[in-house]
């Protein structure tokens, strides 16, 4: 998804909303050039970003985006909270493959019972 500011004023609250969303591991970016929003919205669907999140001041005040996809559907203002559940129903369940790769895979559980170790060597 792609976080577009409205204006320079809704600059540093866009940075915001692209660190809490990067933050909670979704791929994301924010588009900081300068020009009109309906320009940016036209190169961020060409460009193919599933999500376009657009913010201004008015959203600012609410904690919200404007949530639109690709297809030039526009879903309306939710909070970025919000949304960030909402896109977490989204993702798939693992695969049988999946779960059957990492089986195997270091687990910290394994070793409750083990002392950790104090003296760490730098690098």
């Amino acid at each position: 998804m792609i976080v577009l500011p409205i204006s320079e004023k809704a600059a540093e609250y866009c940075e915001s909303v692209y660190k809490y969303l990067h933050r909670l591991g979704f791929e994301c970016a924010i588009d900081r050039s300068n020009g009109q929003i309906n320009k940016k919205v036209r190169n961020a669907q060409l460009a193919q970003w599933n999500y376009i999140l657009v913010a201004g001041e008015e959203e600012m005040e609410s904690g919200t985006v404007d949530v639109r996809t690709r297809d030039t559907e526009r879903h309306g203002k939710m909070r970025v909270d919000e949304l960030a559940k909402h896109l977490e129903t989204l993702k798939p369940a693992p695969s049988p493959s999946f779960n059957n790769f990492y089986k195997n895979a270091w687990n910290p559980d394994n070793y409750k019972n083990a002392e950790s170790s104090k003296t760490s060597a730098a690098p």
